[in-house]
């Protein structure tokens, strides 16, 4: 029986180290997406300093401009409120360093926001509004109902800029369904609410 070549040993090593690799980036980008984005504490109340309170459901999202991940939350909050039929409101608040133009905040994802009813895009200067409410993390998702009260507090998608079923995305659900969801906190999933953690 002829025996491989050099040469055919080479490419097998060659296939087979290709296959490790590239194995091993599918594991380390799929692990990336899972890892939770960090949060801090919730206003138990609505802030006031947004103005005042629509009637039904109140949404807020906290978000980074130049976000990917971000991209897949507001899809879903815009799918959300679709089917809500005036039953919930959004505001987008969009962190903007002191230092940038208004025009540094316009792309694809304030777009997204400002196309969708019943819902505003709101430049955050300098992330204060993220900072004062806890929010570190883009996509952080805030809902408070009618009486100002907090409840639910997390992210819409299963993973970084992944569109779909979400524990967040059905709790939101069953809220404009006058239900109580299983779970009142999620994972957040995406870029830190900062310049240097998320820039384009």
């Amino acid at each position: 029986m002829p025996h491989p070549t050099p040469t055919r040993h080479h490419s097998f090593a060659a296939t087979l180290l290709w296959a490790c690799v590239m194995g091993l980036g599918l594991f380390g980008l799929d692990s990336y997406s899972l890892i939770a984005g960090p949060r801090g504490v919730a206003p138990a109340q609505w802030p006031a300093e947004l103005g005042p309170l629509e009637p039904g459901l109140n949404l807020v999202v906290y978000a980074h401009p130049h976000c990917p991940c971000t991209r897949a939350t507001l899809w879903e909050a815009a799918e959300l409120v679709a089917a809500a039929k005036g039953q919930l409101t959004s505001q987008v608040l969009f962190y903007t360093p002191l230092d940038q133009p208004e025009s540094w905040v316009q792309g694809d994802l304030w777009d997204i926001a400002a196309e969708t009813p019943h819902t505003t895009p709101r430049i955050d200067l300098d992330g204060h509004w993220a900072e004062a409410h806890g929010a570190k993390t883009s996509g952080h998702c805030r809902v408070y109902d009618a009486s100002g009260a907090l409840v639910f507090d997390g992210g819409l998608t299963a993973s970084r800029g992944h569109q779909g079923l979400s524990v967040g995305k059905d709790a939101v659900r069953a809220l404009l369904q006058n239900h109580q969801p299983g779970e009142t906190t999620t994972a957040v999933y995406g870029c830190g609410i900062s310049q240097d953690t998320c820039a384009p």
